[in-house]
Formats: C-alpha cells, sequence, structure tokens
C-alpha cells in the first residue's frame, strides 16, 4: 500500500489533478483561445512539438494553413501505375520480410497485389513494422513510385491498415502541412479536422455583407473547412483568397484605426524656424540633395502641424539621413524642447556625440551623451540636465529608456536603424514625455508596397539620391586562388594614406564550423604583414573602453587597417576607409554585406569592397554575391534579398510582429492588398473607433491573428 502510494500518489491527490484537468477543459471548452493541449488527439506531449510550429491554441490551429495539396481521390490499379507518380493505392499484403543492410540501416518490405498487379513497398528506419504488418491484411498506401528491378517500388508511404477508413487521409484531396520532427502528415490532419468539427462554429463573420457580395467570397466557415479538406483544388485556391484578404483586411483597418486615435491626440505644434539650420548648412562642404530637402520640408510640416508626427525616413546606407535627422533637431531646439537620439550601439551612440558636438558646439547647441560604460558623474550631469529640462540632444542607446531617465521638455524622439528595436522599446521611449515627434531612421530598404504596410502607422519619407562628390565604390567577388590580388588592393590603398576593414564571421575559431575567425587572423596573418601601417582587431566581446580606444585609434587615422566581425555593421563613419575585405562572403546575409560595404565610399576617392568566397558554396549564396556584385543600389538589393529569402525570414516576423502567410501576401497579392486597403478605408469612415458590434468583433480577430502586434496596431 505504501510503496503503490509513493508510486500513484494519494488517491485525494490523484483525484484533485484529475479535477484541476477537467476544470481547465470546461473554463476553456469551445473557445478559440483554448490550450491546444486539450483539443481532442493533441495531450501535453504533441502540444509541445505543435509549439515549436508557433501553434499555442485552437486559434493558431486553425488557422495554420497547408503549404500544398495532393489528390488522393483516385484510386491506382497497380498494373497503371508509372515511375515518378505520386499515386494512392490500396491491396492485400501477400508477404512481409525485413533485413539490415550494409551500414547497419534496417528495412521491412512488403510485397502488395491488387488482383492486377504486384508493388514493392519498403520502410527504412521502422524495424517495428515487421510486426505490425500481417499477412492477408488490406492497406492504403500513398507515396511516390519508383521502380527497380523491374518493380514498381515505394518508399516510406503514408498507409493505414484495415478495411474502414476514416475518409480524413485518403478518399479525397489532402492538405500537407509544413511540420516539425515528431509530427506526421496523418496525425496532424485528424487534430485539425477533429478542431474543425469541434470549433469552427464559434468562428463569427466579421466581413461587412457589402464585401462578401461585390467580391463573391466564401462564407468564413467554410473558408476554413475548405483550405484544409477542399472538395476541388479550386475550392482550395477560393478558400486562400478569402482567408489571405481576411488578413490583409485586418492588417489594414488596425493600422488606420491607430492614425485615427493619433489624429486625436494633441503635439507639440513648434514654430521650426530655420536660424540654427541655415548656419549649419553653411558650414558644410556641400547643398543638401533634393530628396533631403523634399524629407525636411516633409518633416517640417509635420512638427508645425497639431499633431504628433510619426514619420520613416529610409535611404540607402550614406545617403544623408544623419543631415536631414541633425536639421530635424535643430529646428526642435529652436522652437525650445529637447531632442533624444536613440543610437543601436554604444560605438555608434559615442561616433554620433563627437560628430554632432563638432559640428552644434559653435551654434551654441549642447549636446549630451547617455550610455552604459559613462562615468557616474558624466552620466548623473545628462540625467539631471535631461529632467530639469535643458534644451539640447540626448544620445544614447537603450540607457535612455531607463526608468530613472526623466524628460522635462521632449519634443523630438529619433531612432536609428529601427530594425534594432522592438516594438516595445519604442513605445516605453514615447512614453517618457506627451506625445513628443517620432522620427524612425532606417538604412535598411525595404520595398515601398512592404514599408508601407509594416510602417502603416507611419508617414514615409525616402531619401533616393547620394550626396555628390562620392568616389566611385567597386565590389569583386575573389576565390580564395585569387588572395594575392586582395591583398595587392590592400597595400596600394595604405601606402597612399587610406584606410581598410578586413571583416570576418566570427571572432574565434569553432570546431563546429569551417569559418575563418577574426582572431586567429589578426595574430598569424594581419599583423604580421602590415604592422608597418598599423592594426588593430576590434569585436564586441572586448571591454567597451577598449573598443573606444580602437575606433578612437581608426578614426584619426593611428590605425590603418582594422580587423572585426559585424560590429562594424552598423553605423561607422571614416571617410578615408576605402577598402572592405569581407572573408566566408558566401556566409553573410544580401542585406547584411550591402550594409557592411556601407562603410566604406564615403569620401571622393575610388574604393573597392573585396567579397571572399568559398568553393562549393551553394546557388542562393552565389546568386547573393553575384547581385552586389552587379548593383550598388540598396533599393534593388533589398528586392533581390526579398526574393531570395522570402518576406518573412527579409524582415523576421518576430521583428515585424506579422505572421509569415501576412508578409507572403502582402508581396504576392498587390492587388487584394489593394482591395483589402481600399474596403479598409470605406469601414474605417462608417465605424472610426471600432465601437460597433461588429468593430469589437474586428478586434478580437486582429488580437487572434497577430497576437502581440495588436498591442501596437490597436492600443
Amino acid at each position: 500500500k505504501k510503496v503503490k502510494s509513493i508510486l500513484l500518489g494519494k488517491p485525494e491527490e490523484i483525484k484533485r489533478k484529475e479535477d484541476q484537468r477537467i476544470e481547465v477543459r470546461e473554463t476553456t471548452a469551445n473557445r478559440m483561445d483554448m490550450p491546444v493541449q486539450y483539443v481532442k488527439g493533441v495531450g501535453p506531449k504533441r502540444a509541445k512539438l505543435l509549439n515549436k510550429l508557433n501553434i499555442e491554441t485552437v486559434s493558431d490551429l486553425i488557422y495554420f494553413f497547408p503549404r500544398d495539396y495532393e489528390d488522393r481521390s483516385q484510386l491506382r490499379r497497380f498494373d497503371e501505375i508509372e515511375e515518378g507518380e505520386n499515386i494512392t493505392a490500396y491491396g492485400r499484403i501477400v508477404d512481409v520480410d525485413r533485413k539490415e543492410v550494409s551500414g547497419g540501416r534496417k528495412v521491412v518490405s512488403a510485397l502488395v497485389s491488387d488482383g492486377h498487379g504486384i508493388i514493392e513497398v519498403l520502410w527504412w528506419g521502422m524495424p517495428y513494422l515487421y510486426n505490425k504488418l500481417g499477412r492477408g491484411e488490406m492497406i492504403l498506401i500513398s507515396g511516390k513510385a519508383g521502380v527497380f528491378g523491374g518493380r514498381i517500388q515505394i518508399t516510406n508511404p503514408e498507409f493505414e491498415l484495415g478495411e474502414d477508413f476514416d475518409g480524413i487521409n485518403y478518399g479525397r484531396i489532402v492538405p500537407i502541412y509544413p511540420l516539425t520532427r515528431g509530427i506526421y502528415q496523418k496525425n496532424i490532419r485528424r487534430i485539425i479536422h477533429s478542431a474543425i468539427k469541434t470549433y469552427v462554429q464559434q468562428v463569427e463573420e466579421f466581413l461587412p455583407e457589402y464585401v462578401i457580395e461585390e467580391e463573391s467570397f466564401m462564407g468564413i466557415k467554410e473558408a476554413i473547412e475548405s483550405i484544409h479538406f477542399p472538395a476541388t483544388i479550386s475550392d482550395a485556391r477560393e478558400a486562400k483568397r478569402r482567408l489571405t484578404f481576411n488578413s490583409l483586411f485586418l492588417l489594414q483597418l488596425g493600422i488606420l484605426h491607430r492614425k485615427m486615435k493619433l489624429l486625436d491626440k494633441k503635439g507639440i505644434s513648434m514654430l521650426c524656424e530655420d536660424g540654427l539650420s541655415i548656419a549649419l548648412q553653411k558650414t558644410l562642404p556641400f547643398k543638401p540633395t533634393n530628396s533631403q530637402l523634399r524629407a525636411i520640408n516633409e518633416i517640417k510640416n509635420d512638427m508645425m502641424s497639431e499633431r504628433p508626427m510619426m514619420r520613416l525616413l529610409q535611404g540607402d546606407v550614406g545617403s544623408g539621413k544623419t543631415l536631414v535627422a541633425t536639421i530635424s533637431a535643430l529646428m526642435t531646439i529652436e522652437s525650445g524642447y529637447q531632442v533624444a537620439i536613440m543610437a543601436p550601439t554604444e560605438i555608434l551612440a559615442r561616433q554620433h556625440h563627437r560628430n554632432l558636438n563638432a559640428q552644434l558646439s559653435p551654434l551654441g547647441v549642447r549636446v549630451f551623451l547617455m550610455v552604459g560604460g559613462q562615468s557616474d558623474n558624466e552620466r548623473s550631469e545628462s540625467v539631471m540636465s535631461a529632467r530639469e529640462g535643458e534644451v539640447g540632444i540626448y544620445i544614447g542607446t537603450h540607457a535612455l529608456i531607463q526608468e530613472k531617465v526623466k524628460f522635462e521638455n521632449l519634443g523630438l524622439v529619433i531612432i536609428d536603424e529601427q530594425h534594432r528595436f522592438g516594438i516595445h522599446q519604442r513605445a516605453e521611449l514615447l512614453s517618457k514625455s506627451i506625445l513628443p515627434n517620432l522620427l524612425v531612421m532606417t538604412a535598411t530598404p525595404i520595398p515601398r508596397t512592404l514599408a508601407l504596410t509594416i510602417y502603416g502607422d507611419l508617414d514615409l519619407s525616402v531619401i533616393d539620391e547620394m550626396p555628390p562628390g562620392r568616389g566611385k565604390r567597386t565590389t569583386i567577388v575573389v576565390n580564395e586562388s585569387e588572395r594575392e590580388r586582395a591583398e595587392d588592393i590592400i597595400v596600394s590603398n595604405l601606402k597612399e594614406g587610406k584606410q581598410a576593414f578586413i571583416v570576418y564571421p566570427l571572432i574565434d575559431e569553432s570546431e563546429k564550423m569551417d569559418l575563418k575567425a577574426a582572431t586567429y587572423a589578426f595574430k598569424k596573418i594581419w599583423l604580421p604583414k602590415f604592422t608597418d601601417f598599423g592594426v588593430a582587431l576590434l569585436h564586441g566581446r572586448m571591454p567597451k573602453d577598449e573598443q573606444h580606444r580602437i575606433m578612437a585609434d581608426f578614426e584619426n587615422g593611428r590605425v590603418k587597417l582594422l580587423v572585426t566581425t559585424t560590429v562594424a555593421e552598423v553605423g561607422i563613419d571614416v571617410s578615408n576607409a576605402t577598402v572592405m575585405v569581407v572573408e566566408c562572403a558566401d556566409r553573410f546575409g544580401l542585406s547584411q554585406l550591402h550594409q557592411l560595404r556601407g562603410r566604406i565610399g564615403r569620401g571622393s576617392d575610388q574604393s573597392y569592397c573585396i567579397l571572399m568566397r568559398r568553393d562549393n558554396i551553394t546557388e542562393v549564396a552565389e546568386a547573393r554575391l553575384k547581385a552586389l556584385e552587379q548593383t550598388d543600389d540598396g533599393f534593388k538589393i533589398a528586392e533581390e534579398d526579398l526574393r531570395l529569402r522570402g518576406p518573412g525570414e527579409f524582415l523576421g516576423a518576430r521583428q515585424s510582429g506579422i505572421p509569415d502567410r501576412v508578409l507572403v501576401a502582402i508581396i504576392e497579392e498587390p492587388q487584394l492588398l489593394k482591395k483589402a486597403k481600399n474596403y479598409a478605408e470605406r469601414y474605417i469612415k462608417e465605424d472610426p473607433y471600432l465601437k460597433s458590434n461588429r468593430g469589437a468583433l474586428i478586434r478580437r480577430y486582429i488580437d487572434e491573428i497577430f497576437g502581440e502586434i495588436s498591442d501596437h496596431i490597436v492600443s
């Protein structure tokens, strides 16, 4: 009795745990937000596997759409099967065998007859099937036909034994889902079929009747059933069209709703006088480009209005976004308000501080620094000045959003390199003051359609031309056998007094990856060969003060050759740097390589970006390097990167907060996106604050489909 109590727990404890499970099922039963483990056929173990596919709830499961379909509606006679076909066939097992082949691999084979012919079926790595498959049993199989020894052979097919089948996996068009290890197609089909049967009645129609009628859309319940288990491929297409429209319509409505709420908020209306900006421009060796002037004018109009500015400033590397941001800051200061600039790294924050201090202190503008590596005295002075409302520019990293930093009179927030900051950090910074103006800058070009949707709550300014006087930048892809060519270019540039970057994918060597590392190469290659020119190593694991010292030495020319990692990707501005060598360039992403090469060619001299490639690289890696060699245009690079990687990986669903399937639709369904936007604009006029019964339902669906982003869209 005691052993049983230890092993099983006391009877009252067992009953209490079971009551808790029943209570959870009852309180969440028939709810779309019910944890997926309580769906029939799932359970705790399978739920963990589904979680890897981002399926947490019933709603996630129902909106987990197939990637493809297979027509299993017709059974094939064995004597009609041809090599290469995907077939579904039904017959009787006439023989079963098992054996172990070279290398210890185990295989179970069965001969199956339908009275017209015999086929061989193989299952590799599943020895337990030998005891499951019985001679004389009926078997339904589905897979790809091959030929071996003159006989049709099917390897590792889906199958069911017996004479009664559930009609989910066979005898119909069946869905093919993108899965993870441990979950099989036939299992996920049964789980989703069960979920639809139990929960689809709770899905409420939210589209206005006029949208459904004008577009001849399926009803929402029919669309969900048809995208998973269509009667015909045509039904599957129609269901996908309806459900894709749903997501685009909800996304557009959420963005419009946020904009409507912002229009109701009172911002800071500024005078935006030009005294300081004119004084700054007189000190510059060049005039702003037309693109820069257009962006400055758009920002000025925003800041003079009574609603808070929410603007995205997009431009290629080196296009002059910093000048536009600086002039925006000067207009804010001249109106009597503080400016906060948030940089993605401490190196870049310190660089902004040095450059702006040198440019603006002669104009009487104070520039403060707030970073983690500061002394207590420096930091407390900046924090005190912010709290007391001293007008100036405050530059920092995440330190700017710490609780103890309070701005008394914040008028403009500039976020540099938006892709490094999440939605919540941006919201936290904005909460520091009553709706200051917001300017987000990104040097990661995003195709316009995608930008207008992803950052739809922000107005868009684009700088699409480079400042005059820039030298030509040439990109060259070089094999290992041509390494001397790369070194010759480095030597000739260093002898002329120029500087160079050598970028590596790793800091230290790794046994797991056959990649070159910065630390080893610095000691063994670059330091011995180029010691006369001044060589230094820079990477992110160094102490902050050492990083700052090395960067200062590189900026003032004491160091001519900088061996580094991707810490150089963002914002380092040394106009005398004319060469960059990227080792194992095939390992880097396309946009990342474009960002890296943006560190050179910032002066008037010819510059060279040398991409060292390894042998036997993938076709995609080859395409990336070829694209960089052929164009220097960041927007064209972004389009190619989007084509090669797809929008989900290009942006990152976590980063954008938008599911992959919706990102894909934004790119691949421009006409449907346009319709969704038009209908969303039409509906928001009828229900601007989504307060009607339908509006409340729409808000709920936004939350179900977009999860965390709904806080960003509708809050």
